[in-house]
Order: C-alpha cells, then sequence, then structure tokens
C-alpha cells in the first residue's frame, strides 16, 4: 500500500504510517495553513484602511466669496471627541504672507452620517488666504491629520 498500510494482527486494527503518508499529510498542513492565513488577510483588508478626506467645501485651493462654514465629508465615521477642525488666516488680502494667525473660533458640528463635520464661524471669514487643518480619528481608532488652503475673495 503507497500511502498507509492496515493489519489485522488479531483483533486490533492497526494503522502504519508510512514516509508517503506523512509527506503528503504535511504537504495537505501547510496549503490548509496557507489557505487559512490568505482568507484571514482578505477578511480584514477592509479594516486596514484609513479614512480619507473626500469633499471639502470650500475646496482646497479654491477662491470663495465670503462665508462662515467650511465642511469636510470624509470615508469613514468619525469619532466625534477625538475630532477637531481649525482655521487660520496665512496671507492678508493683498497676498502678503504672514505666520498663521491665531485659530479663528468656531462652532463644531458633526453630520448625522457620522462621516462629516463642519466648522462654523460667528461672522463671514474676511478677504484673504486661510488654512484649514483636520485631525479626524474614524473607526480604525487611526489618528489622520491634513490641511489645505484657500482664498476669500
Amino acid at each position: 500500500m503507497a500511502s498507509g498500510q492496515v493489519g489485522d494482527e488479531g483483533d486490533d486494527l492497526q494503522l502504519r504510517i508510512t514516509p508517503e503518508t506523512s509527506k503528503e499529510s504535511k504537504i495537505m498542513r501547510i496549503q490548509f495553513t496557507y489557505a487559512l492565513l490568505l482568507g484571514t488577510v482578505a477578511m480584514s483588508a477592509p479594516a486596514l484602511a484609513h479614512p480619507k478626506l473626500l469633499v471639502a467645501n470650500p475646496a482646497a485651493q479654491s477662491s470663495v466669496s465670503p462665508t462662515k462654514t467650511i465642511s469636510l465629508a470624509f470615508s469613514e465615521k468619525l469619532i466625534p471627541k477625538l475630532t477637531n477642525v481649525a482655521v487660520a488666516m496665512v496671507a492678508m488680502r493683498d497676498g502678503t504672507a504672514h505666520a498663521p494667525s491665531p485659530v479663528i473660533p468656531a462652532e463644531i458640528h458633526f453630520g448625522t452620517d457620522g462621516k462629516s463635520v463642519a466648522a462654523r464661524f460667528a461672522k463671514p471669514l474676511a478677504a484673504g488666504s486661510y488654512r484649514v487643518t483636520w485631525r479626524i480619528v474614524g473607526a480604525d481608532t487611526h489618528r489622520i491629520d491634513g490641511s489645505y488652503d484657500f482664498v476669500v475673495r
């Protein structure tokens, strides 16, 4: 017998493992382990993704009329307590650059979808260049930082 032999020694049945059976068994175990590992990695791939900024209003590098709201929409739900949006002026109306001004006070609101956040200001932003800086934490609990600039004309 090539893969194993069953012998009849009295009333006891015995299975004798031959080297071929052991080698085939080892190959099958390796194949099973590989398939299990591959399946686990494939199923966990979505959990490895991080939230990404999908839409910003005003958009990056845009020129807009005075606005009272900055809104950001992300690819995943956010953890509100760990999410922040800040806006600071980085250049005057005439384009004169300067160190970013103090962060402009804003009320932060979260969308009902859990994926969007808005900063609302008491008054429309004055003419000049602004930098939006955001720090979010998504459901995967990884912190993601980003920023972009826009101009109010």
